[in-house]
């Protein structure tokens, strides 16, 4: 019976050996970085783990985040005796690899077992993340935390899933926007039973007390960002970042890009009316366009670098935004595989607006709800779309490998 029931596992399509082997390699590439001097956010991050492991439980200066992250690693540190960075490196890369692991326990419970080996690789060589594995940054918490948060989710066990998504929280602010998804989805999902309300109520009675527990930091901080209000204002809409992540989508996602232009044609053709609108979209885009916080004028950051040439040139900014209207239309063309899942997309753009910093690893918590919940293509597409995560991946680890830029 064991045997009938690993052959069918194998037949089935998910056989975990290739991810195995990605992973020794992500893990040899760590061995090659986990002894290089601190770089980078590690400043900070390493600054407040520090004050931790020395039973100082006061801020860092500037640190920006609520740090759950920091006081996970230090509190894992103090317990198995690891407390230089090296060492601290390694409880860090250890939840990347818990990361793999989820992604693909989550994507099994929402995929055909024969392609979520395929998405589990993009995942694991996402290039918004990748170079941000081997250091320590609260997003190798953040992100296993979500993925439990969404693999109990689509499991019904409602109350893990609010549990793990509070916690994220703590890790960063912005997965409040997690919390809301969960009160979106599983009030959507409870809609056609009876005593609905009381249902909806239970269901959602942690996540409810996470909005609260948010307000009330708010309130008593003045503000979500830790020490650095001034440069992470409250109440502040700027289009910034969501540009910015359909500019990334568009370049990660070329090969599926390129692929979707006949069906771009066709609707625009059905639809000739849009042009118009796309049109004003680049128009007003092109002059209301800015990018004047103090941390995007570096330009030893790479996003940095194509914000200043994009910025205040009329000729790069018309095709930056021509770039960020087709990643629109052809967002439009990709099915996700449930209905329930299109929540992801206002909830995106909500989690985007509100922050003057352009950076990247902002539009993680939408393009990990993208990539676990679109429908596969064809799998050659998704071959060289994994092919292009690999290449921009080992070209940013490089840098980072020899400290020479920033991401």
């Amino acid at each position: 019976m064991t045997y009938v029931k690993l052959q069918s596992f194998y037949n089935s399509g998910r056989k975990p050996g290739v991810l195995l082997l990605a992973a020794i390699l992500v893990s040899f590439l760590f061995l090659k970085i986990f002894l290089n001097p601190l770089y980078d956010d590690e400043y900070s991050n390493y600054g407040q783990i520090k004050l931790f492991l020395e039973g100082n439980y006061s801020a860092y200066p500037k640190i920006g985040v609520i740090p759950g992250y920091h006081f996970f690693v230090s509190s894992m540190g103090i317990l198995l005796g690891l407390t230089q960075i090296p060492q601290l490196r390694i409880i860090n890369f250890i939840m990347v690899l818990l990361s793999f692991y989820l992604f693909w326990k989550t994507a099994g419970l929402l995929e055909d077992y024969g392609s979520i080996n395929l998405k589990t690789l993009q995942f694991i060589f996402l290039p918004v993340i990748f170079p941000y594995r081997f250091l320590l940054y609260t997003e190798n918490l953040s992100v296993p935390l979500i993925l439990g948060s969404l693999f109990f989710l689509h499991n019904k066990r409602h109350w893990l899933a609010g549990l793990l998504a509070c916690l994220s929280m703590l890790v960063r602010q912005l997965n409040v926007f997690l919390v809301i998804y969960l009160i979106l989805h599983i009030t959507a999902e409870t809609m056609g039973k009876q005593k609905k309300l009381k249902t909806i109520i239970k269901n959602n009675l942690i996540n409810i007390f996470g909005l609260l527990a948010f307000a009330g930091l708010f309130i008593i901080n003045k503000g979500t960002a830790i020490g650095v209000q001034d440069l992470h204002p409250d109440f502040f809409i700027s289009p910034g970042n969501l540009y910015w992540a359909l500019f990334l989508f568009f370049i990660m996602f070329i090969p599926i890009n390129i692929a979707n232009f006949w069906a771009i044609r066709t609707f625009i053709r059905q639809h000739k009316k849009i042009l118009i609108f796309a049109m004003i979209f680049i128009i007003s885009a092109v002059i209301t366009f800015t990018a004047n916080h103090p941390w995007n004028q570096s330009p030893e950051h790479l996003r940095n670098r194509l914000l200043l040439a994009v910025n205040g040139n009329i000729i790069t900014e018309i095709l930056f935004f021509s770039a960020v209207v087709y990643a629109i239309f052809s967002l439009a063309m990709i099915k996700l595989n449930r209905p329930l899942n299109y929540l992801i997309y206002p909830l995106s753009i909500l989690s985007l607006l509100p922050i003057w910093l352009i950076e990247s690893r902002y539009a993680l918590l939408p393009l990990l709800l993208f990539m676990l919940y679109r429908k596969p293509t064809e799998k050659r597409l998704e071959y060289l779309t994994l092919a292009g995560f690999i290449i921009f991946s080992a070209y940013l680890y490089y840098g980072y490998l020899k400290q020479v830029f920033y991401f």
